[in-house]
């Protein structure tokens, strides 16, 4: 894999399993659990923190140990929605570096950027800002493309834009943009996934990864939009789904650096 591609998804692993320090190291605090993932302490530090967390017993409320969880959750899907963003972005930079002249690129990575030209050219607000420098140089970078000149510059951030929460749609939306179809067929191929699933049917794997994403992210938003604190879902389940995030990001960044390879 591409190194530019391993580093994110090493700094999202990472991102995750800090998140899931996080969670253990509150867990031990307010229940004195016996196992710290991730953390190395000495004995005298045991002592301590088991004093802190018969302390924090006394006054953390059950509320407050709900919304920490179910803060967690809400972090991890933020991390994730950045990483595969950080992933097409990255895509479309090696393309252009690749691809010279705009018109040898796919033509859904040119559908794709003159989209976003047109979104940038309809949300212009006040007719001055067309006369600005910003937008006077997307307008040349537009013409560089349709004079099939070198210098054009594809418009990453708006590409890899999503429009929505990153549900299974919206992942398959933002690859079919950079022109990699059937993204979910070629990640229920990959074995990270396969191996996390615990099942090596492509057809199963897919059905069980697009529908625990679109779960996850059902449950983010209730959790965002509604009540916060109405129910608990556990360090455990947060942990299981923190881990299966991270194959999915694992696993598109290797779906991409395939197509990379590609072309």
């Amino acid at each position: 894999m591409r190194n530019s591609l391993q580093r994110i998804v090493s700094d999202f692993q990472s991102q995750m399993e800090t998140v899931k320090r996080q969670l253990a190291l509150f867990d031990y605090l307010v229940r004195g659990s016996p196992t710290l993932t991730g953390l190395v302490i000495s004995e005298t530090q045991s002592r301590n923190m088991a004093i802190i967390a018969r302390a924090m017993n006394t006054y953390i409320s059950n509320e407050m140990r709900v919304a920490i969880q179910n803060g967690s959750i809400i972090i991890g899907a933020a991390f994730f929605e950045e990483s595969i963003r950080a992933i097409v972005r990255d895509c479309l930079v090696v393309m252009a570096h690749k691809k010279k002249h705009f018109h040898e690129l796919g033509r859904s990575v040119q559908k794709s950027q003159i989209a976003s030209f047109g979104t940038k050219f309809v949300e212009l607000k006040n007719p001055d800002e067309l006369f600005q420098v910003e937008f006077i140089t997307q307008i040349e970078n537009m013409l560089t493309c349709a004079r099939k000149a070198q210098g054009y510059v594809l418009l990453s951030a708006e590409i890899s834009k999503n429009k929505n929460n990153m549900r299974s749609a919206e992942l398959t939306d933002l690859c079919n943009r950079i022109g990699v179809s059937g993204i979910w067929e070629k990640l229920a191929q990959k074995k990270p996934l396969q191996d996390y699933i615990g099942q090596y049917n492509p057809k199963f794997v897919l059905s069980e990864a697009t529908n625990r994403l679109n779960a996850f992210i059902e449950i983010r938003n209730g959790l965002m939009h509604l009540n916060p604190i109405a129910s608990s879902y556990g360090t455990p389940w947060i942990e299981a789904e923190l881990d299966f995030l991270s194959a999915v990001t694992m696993c598109t960044a290797s779906v991409i650096d395939d197509h990379l390879r590609r072309l």
